[in-house]
């Protein structure tokens, strides 16, 4: 039982300094994406939601030819370029949708 926690933990490890990369920029975005929908309602979902896909999808692109020789790093802890890329972006959704539910049971 205790292997399994300490390979969990390497495992989040990993993918928080993977996160790291890109984490100023779409966190930025996600936190700006709150407010205005605090501001604007429910309305701005949608546009905003895409915006995040977008984003998201810009920033794998960007990153992908930049951080060529750090996948070679995460290969040998056991992630591949879609493994690291699922969980990240998987994980960063989830923080946009989570904060987008707790602004709805506020407003």
């Amino acid at each position: 039982m205790k292997s399994n926690q300490s390979t969990l933990l390497k495992k989040v490890r990993i993918l928080k300094t993977f996160y790291r990369a890109f984490s100023a920029a779409s966190l930025t975005l996600t936190v700006v994406s709150w407010g205005i929908i605090w501001t604007s309602g429910n309305a701005a979902f949608a546009p905003l939601f895409w915006l995040k896909i977008l984003t998201s999808a810009g920033i794998i692109f960007f990153l992908q030819d930049d951080m060529r020789k750090q996948f070679y790093y995460f290969q040998n802890l056991g992630f591949n370029r879609r493994q690291l890329w699922s969980w990240t972006i998987g994980f960063d959704i989830f923080l946009f949708l989570f904060g987008y539910f707790l602004i709805l049971k506020f407003l």
